[in-house]
């Protein structure tokens, strides 16, 4: 079974923001992530893995974001032996709701989605939510915009009909531990795989990392995501759940 932590732990941590991006010295991982952005949207499907000395299970999604108004949304299946459990996520600036029926035993009556506030996040924040399974096309783009120098070429390789050329890039341990949430989850990053096509357009990112499940625990997770991203310029357009139906997880407890 999946396990369900309280309301007051199920807080985000690992937002993956901060570091600027590429200045086009070099670096086309990081260069791709920016001309990526430029874009203004895409959509995106994920699939993974998520293990922690308690529970594992795989994820799959598709979401998509927009840039320019810094929002998106995904659709997340989490599946544990053959028990799938749907989640529901939308995100607006450093706020995202999340709707599933993983919440019905610890939201109140006629409640049916959990916020999140990602600039509340502190040490005593509990479950690492964002960094385990909300990991959105826009927080990808900015961890490849930490990829140092050198950056190998691995060689030429089609993914879904696209030619690219396959990457293989470490992020800057430095700029990681910068960002505050990072910091806060000791985040640890191997190696990226990046795929980006003639157009300079990032099409596919393998990423494999650990992270704490809880910030206020120290047992890790491994995580292992591949995301591909597509229909670039697309529309992607939100908006927050009603008032009504929300939980503030981040509030504070009067």
């Amino acid at each position: 079974m999946l396990r369900l932590v309280p309301l007051g732990l199920l807080a985000l941590v690992l937002a993956a923001c901060g570091g600027g991006g590429s200045d086009g010295s070099g670096n086309p991982v990081a260069d791709a992530a920016t001309e990526t952005v430029n874009q203004g949207t895409e959509l995106s499907t994920t699939s993974g893995s998520v293990t922690d000395p308690e529970q594992s299970f795989a994820l799959a999604g598709n979401g998509g974001w927009n840039h320019a108004t810094r929002e998106g949304y995904q659709h997340v299946t989490l599946t544990v032996d053959t028990t799938k459990r749907e989640l529901d996520e939308v995100f607006i600036g450093n706020v995202f709701w999340i709707k599933s029926d993983l919440l019905d035993t610890i939201l109140p009556a006629g409640k049916t989605w959990l916020k999140v506030d990602t600039t509340k996040a502190k040490k005593d924040f509990g479950f690492n939510f964002k960094g385990l399974m909300a990991q959105t096309s826009a927080d990808v783009l900015k961890q490849l915009e930490r990829t140092a120098e050198p950056v190998t070429t691995i060689g030429k390789e089609t993914v879904d009909g696209v030619e690219t050329t396959h990457y293989r890039a470490r992020l800057d341990p430095k700029r990681i531990q910068a960002d505050r949430l990072a910091k806060l989850t000791a985040t640890v990053v191997e190696p990226v795989d990046v795929w980006v096509d003639g157009d300079d357009l990032v099409r596919q990112v393998k990423l494999d990392y650990t992270t704490r499940a809880y910030t206020n625990q120290a047992m890790r997770a491994h995580i292992q995501l591949t995301m591909k991203l597509s229909d670039f310029g697309a529309t992607v357009d939100v908006e927050p759940p009603s008032a009504a139906t929300v939980v503030d997880a981040t509030s504070p407890v009067p």
